[in-house]
């Protein structure tokens, strides 16, 4: 659920207490944290290494596959390709970092 960053805080608590209501737990993304209807919070949520690894694997393929393109395009602009290219390098080194911790 998206919303203004002014009303952020209303948002979460309106949610919050629907969830509770209805006695559905809440997942809070920011926090990673898991929000039960009796108040509890569950464990932090855990990305698991492997995963990681896996997603940084695909966007250094992704990359390659792109760097590629653009070197093959008919295009006058191959320097998109180039920026969704640098865009996927970024992404497999956050996964990386990630995982590595």
């Amino acid at each position: 659920m998206s919303c203004v960053w002014s009303k952020a805080t209303h948002v979460h608590q309106l949610v919050q207490g629907l969830a509770r209501k209805q006695g559905l737990a809440l997942y809070d993304p920011q926090r990673e944290e898991v929000i039960y209807p009796d108040g509890s919070k569950g464990a932090k949520a855990n990305t698991s290494g492997t995963s990681l690894w896996i997603l940084g694997v695909f966007a250094v393929l992704f990359a390659a596959m792109f760097i590629y393109s653009g070197q093959i395009s008919t295009s006058r602009e191959p320097e998109v390709f180039y920026v969704f290219a640098a865009l996927c390098v970024l992404m497999a080194v956050v996964c990386f970092r990630r995982a590595w911790r």
